[in-house]
């Protein structure tokens, strides 16, 4: 009588756990329909980090990748919102038109209305490039770029990484 009774204990309690198991299936193997966040990101064609075909929809490149990569792992839908310079697309960002940007060079400044990751999403290196003609500028003589103009894109954060660069170096030259 006690061995019918604790069989049918087991069974029940058995049966009890089950069902109790039986909603969290869906969600634990992934049966249960997920609610897709749509996600919206400025673009503009930029060498390799952007390519843009020609209806302004990114194809390919390394930002494209990246961005494709974690929206899979994310399970974004990811809409695209074409912007004509780095400029603009940073100004979306700042007033809510989107939600996500790469490829921010990080600034004190900018973090306070920015949250940049934990990780980057690569190094920056920066580069003055020299016509091959141009004799008066020696790559191993800092000194001969003294009272010379240099141009960097105006309104980024390049101009101020310049200016430092210029200080560290004890090198004086024309920014524009």
């Amino acid at each position: 009588h006690w061995k019918s009774y604790g069989i049918r204990f087991l069974r029940t309690a058995m049966l009890f756990c089950m069902t109790m198991l039986l909603p969290l299936s869906g969600s634990l193997f992934g049966t249960e329909k997920s609610v897709r966040k749509t996600v919206r990101i400025p673009v503009f064609a930029y060498d390799r980090m952007m390519i843009l075909d020609e209806d302004n929809n990114p194809v390919s490149s390394y930002a494209y990748e990246y961005i494709q990569t974690i929206g899979a792992y994310a399970g974004w839908d990811i809409e695209y919102i074409p912007c004509e310079s780095f400029s603009e697309c940073l100004n979306k960002l700042i007033a809510g038109e989107a939600d996500l940007f790469y490829e921010i060079s990080y600034s004190a400044e900018r973090a306070k209305i920015i949250l940049f990751p934990d990780e980057p999403m690569g190094h920056e290196f920066y580069y003055l490039y020299v016509l091959n003609g141009n004799t008066s500028i020696a790559p191993d003589d800092l000194e001969s770029m003294n009272g010379k103009t240099v141009g960097v894109t105006s309104g980024t954060i390049q101009v101020g990484l310049l200016k430092q660069w210029s200080e560290k170096k004890n090198v004086s030259f024309k920014i524009v």
